[in-house]
């Protein structure tokens, strides 16, 4: 049987992990392909971070990880404001950016289309497979495996409630990976709206002889879930 690299099993006490996708930004009122382009959130998207800093509050938070592109950063600190961490506490992780997505940065979709039709059509097929100087599906494992990895050690210091802020196209691979680490591309692809919360719930359940080890239930409780 295949077994799952993220060491779900280490995990002594219930957790709950939390993933949250920026608020709009000025990119995404533009329908600007961002990547690593670095824009602030709008209006709107403080009113959306505002919103889910008041779903948190009911939670609880013991700790808050963010991409430290401003549009995650200044999400995660309006969150942080609605739960008594203090932003100095934000754990910066460039493993959470946006994926790279390579020549399509900092254009809007009409400019992608007119500018590389070819690469466009490709795109539709094949994702970010296809376009070049962007980040390789490889690579986003990578970075993914490295947050969950993270994430399970804070939970092992004794964190049972944690938050990730991040980007769409990151948290779809950090959902996946939750699965298996035996993906080939990109499909199926799942959107994130803005300020998206996805929440997982592992909780640990001692070995027998079956297992020759300790065990442990997950669930996926939300999935985009929008606060607003």
């Amino acid at each position: 049987m295949h077994r799952n690299p993220i060491p779900f099993e280490s995990i002594k006490e219930k957790t709950h992990f939390y993933f949250l996708r920026h608020g709009e930004s000025e990119g995404n009122r533009k329908r600007m392909i961002q990547g690593h382009v670095d824009l602030p959130l709008t209006s709107l998207g403080r009113d959306h971070a505002r919103s889910a800093g008041l779903y948190f509050q009911e939670k609880g938070l013991d700790a808050i990880l963010s991409s430290p592109l401003s549009r995650a950063l200044e999400t995660a600190e309006i969150v942080a404001g609605h739960n008594n961490v203090d932003a100095g506490n934000i754990i910066r992780r460039d493993a959470l950016k946006e994926l790279d997505t390579g020549i399509f940065s900092g254009l809007t979709f009409d400019e992608i289309q007119s500018q590389y039709p070819e690469e466009w059509n490709s795109f539709q097929h094949h994702s970010w497979e296809a376009v070049p100087s962007a980040e390789r599906l490889h690579q986003l494992m990578e970075r993914g495996f490295s947050v969950w990895n993270e994430m399970i050690e804070l939970a092992n210091r004794g964190n049972r409630r944690i938050l990730s802020v991040s980007h769409g196209g990151l948290i779809q691979w950090i959902y996946k990976l939750s699965f298996s680490d035996r993906w080939e591309n990109w499909l199926p692809v799942i959107r994130t709206g803005n300020c998206g919360i996805y929440h997982l719930a592992v909780t640990p359940v001692p070995g027998d002889e079956s297992t020759q080890g300790p065990g442990y239930y997950s669930e996926w409780v939300r999935i985009n879930h929008l606060p607003y």
